[in-house]
């Protein structure tokens, strides 16, 4: 019996642990942040022959945007008309600033017209944004349903039955104002320069979107001997963020160059990561968003490796080879006295004048003029 009482021991640590760890585990399950179609349960059902009811569950904890919602269909021949809400609750976001938003049930009634050719099915397209309570908010979005149309009981010709829908006709239908997905609304792509010796990294900003500077990265996934330098980033603009602060910001098409260092010349296939994130003008900011590419990367020239490394017999090797002939005596002490401060070469000239005094006469006259032969000839 002594020898089982260490292992009954540490069974009964064990069970007290779970015991004591069972709330912190389930409190850990409760905050993973549900998937969008469990967070924002969607449907929608016909309640007449000329109108809808779309309903949303959302669930505790989370909530919808009241701007933020569309509906549409593509179904030819269906025209949805002014949705109706219901009184949402204000709230101050740290994105939109004062918007109305929804919990609980929501229910939207839409009327609808039809043509005479309309089909009997027709699809609703519902376009949605929430957040949870803890912080995390998700990207638009997109659910559908397919509903059966009732039958009509008085069908009147197709001219006179559907009243003009005027944000159609001005094109401002729904339907083309989805917002983008990231991939669209930025369009990255990388390739590298003609002569090997850096990448470029472009983005193709649509129009009423932009990019934050420093979200922006361009990263090595596999490259042997390849070193990316600091990125050369254009100029932005500044804005005040209700996120971030003042920002620099991109509109538009942008490219980043990125300068390599190579320690083999040779072609090569690099795989590079771009990270980057960004918003709907006024609208909606998307979670950061990493696209990968692989990019075939030339072989590099040999002019970079001549400019830092001159051949021997290159010019600048012979540049310390002088290309005159030696300077005489005479020459030497004048470029000395003209390179020299005057109060140097006034004390040169006193010091040479005291030495030729008491020096015998031993120059001849091609190495120093007569003149300065102060000395009596034997």
């Amino acid at each position: 019996m002594t020898r089982l009482r260490p292992f009954w021991f540490s069974a009964h640590l064990a069970w007290l642990w779970l015991a004591l760890a069972a709330p912190t585990l389930a409190l850990w399950a409760e905050d993973e942040p549900l998937e969008a179609d469990k967070a924002f349960v969607f449907s929608a059902e016909m309640t007449t022959a000329d109108r809808l009811n779309v309903h949303w569950d959302v669930t505790d904890g989370y909530y919808l945007y009241r701007s933020r919602i569309q509906l549409s269909t593509d179904t030819p021949g269906i025209t949805l008309g002014s949705a109706e809400y219901p009184p949402g609750k204000l709230k101050h976001d740290e994105f939109f600033g004062e918007v109305e938003t929804y919990r609980g049930g929501i229910d939207i009634s839409v009327p609808i017209t039809r043509t005479a050719s309309a089909p009997d099915r027709f699809k609703l397209i519902a376009v949605s944004q929430g957040c949870a309570d803890q912080g995390i908010c998700y990207p638009p979005h997109t659910q559908t349903a397919e509903l059966t149309l009732p039958a009509q009981t008085n069908t009147t010709p197709a001219a006179t039955s559907a009243p003009v829908d005027l944000n159609r006709a001005l094109g401002l239908d729904s339907s083309d104002n989805e917002f983008l997905p990231a991939e669209r609304a930025f369009r990255p792509s990388v390739s590298a320069s003609p002569d090997g010796t850096a990448l470029l990294a472009r983005w193709d900003i649509q129009d009423g979107y932009y990019l934050y500077r420093d979200k922006l990265r361009v990263e090595l996934v596999n490259g042997t001997g390849i070193t990316l330098q600091a990125a050369q980033f254009p100029a932005g603009e500044f804005k005040e963020d209700e996120t971030f602060g003042r920002v620099e910001v991109y509109h538009g098409p942008i490219e980043v160059r990125v300068p390599l260092t190579r320690a083999d010349a040779a072609a090569t296939t690099l795989g590079i990561k771009l990270s980057y994130q960004g918003c709907a003008e006024g609208l909606i900011c998307y979670p950061p968003e990493t696209q990968s590419f692989d990019v075939a990367l030339p072989a590099s020239g040999a002019s970079a490796a001549t400019a830092s490394a001159p051949r021997p017999d290159s010019d600048v090797s012979n540049s310390a080879v002088p290309t005159t002939a030696p300077l005489s005596e005479q020459d030497q002490i004048a470029r000395i006295l003209t390179d020299k401060p005057l109060w140097l070469a006034m004390l040169i000239f006193f010091g040479l004048g005291l030495g030729l005094s008491v020096t015998p006469c031993v120059f001849n006259s091609a190495s120093l003029p007569s003149s300065c032969c102060r000395c009596s000839r034997s």
